[in-house]
């Protein structure tokens, strides 16, 4: 057995099939992952018409997107209807009944793993079949929380990775975005865009923050759109710094650069910006 399934303290590898989430062509795993762990589950449990988790286990991976062929751990469930499919045509019934096992639970997030599938098209796989291919890339301190932050000429964070930053109160990027003034471009899904800023004694960190805290950080039009979908309008959205200033920085100097990078991006006629 290798070293990663004895991490895994996997025995019998002819009980698990594994679960290679990928991309659904709507979100990533690894984002759901971070956002929401109930959702994540439910990735999981999800019934796809084929009875593919005919086994007690299921070993859940998740396409850790930033490297080549590196998957991120999400748990071991245990499947309590393997032995019989689910019936879709039954109300509630469209989903396996999956609960989080406590084996290697302490590696949930933790627990880097090589595995290189990419021509392989199926998500639901026999692990027997591919345990041999399995490497260990690294065990993290910490469960992964988001990527770190790498300057402020690349500052630039998912939807999923801004909440889960904010809600484990990042240090390297609280630290950094703190007491920085700046400007700063919202792209949602739809390919609309806002420009907005920091300044007076609102930081860039406070600002994020009331994103990820309210999901419209109190814009007039992104309240309208909070409204109008339920909080969903924001999910997919890329949060990206196009400036950072220091605090000494005048505010209308702040003011001067928002207003320039409304014009060059054009925000006011085809985005979120009403001024």
């Amino acid at each position: 057995m290798n070293e990663v399934a004895n991490l895994l303290e996997i025995l019998k590898p002819t009980e698990y099939k594994i679960h290679a989430a990928r991309w659904n062509k709507v979100s990533n795993p690894l984002d759901v992952f971070l956002s929401d762990r109930e959702e994540w589950r439910k990735w999981t449990a999800w019934f796809n018409g084929i009875h593919d988790f005919n086994r007690p286990f299921v070993l859940s991976l998740m396409d850790y997107y930033h490297e080549r062929d590196a998957w991120l751990f999400g748990g071991i469930y245990h499947v309590r209807n393997f032995d019989r499919r689910p019936d879709s045509r039954l109300s509630n019934s469209h989903a396996y009944d999956v609960e989080l096992s406590d084996q290697a639970a302490n590696l949930i997030g933790r627990l880097k793993i090589k595995l290189p599938i990419s021509g392989v098209r199926k998500v639901r796989l026999k692990a027997e079949n591919y345990f041999d291919k399995m490497s260990l890339i690294e065990v993290l301190r910490r469960p992964y929380s988001g990527p770190g932050f790498v300057g402020y000429d690349k500052a630039s964070l998912t939807w999923s990775d801004l909440v889960s930053i904010v809600q484990n109160d990042r240090i390297d990027w609280k630290t950094s975005l703190v007491n920085m003034k700046g400007v700063y471009l919202i792209t949602f899904s739809d390919g609309r865009n806002y420009v907005g800023s920091a300044y007076g004694d609102v930081g860039i960190w406070s600002r994020w923050r009331s994103y990820a805290l309210s999901r419209h950080g109190g814009n007039k039009e992104m309240i309208k759109l909070y409204k109008e979908t339920n909080g969903a309008f924001i999910e997919g959205a890329q949060f990206t710094l196009i400036e950072a200033w220091p605090t000494r920085t005048a505010d209308s100097h702040i003011l001067e650069r928002e207003s320039y990078w409304k014009d060059a991006l054009k925000s006011r006629e085809s985005g979120l910006n009403g001024n």
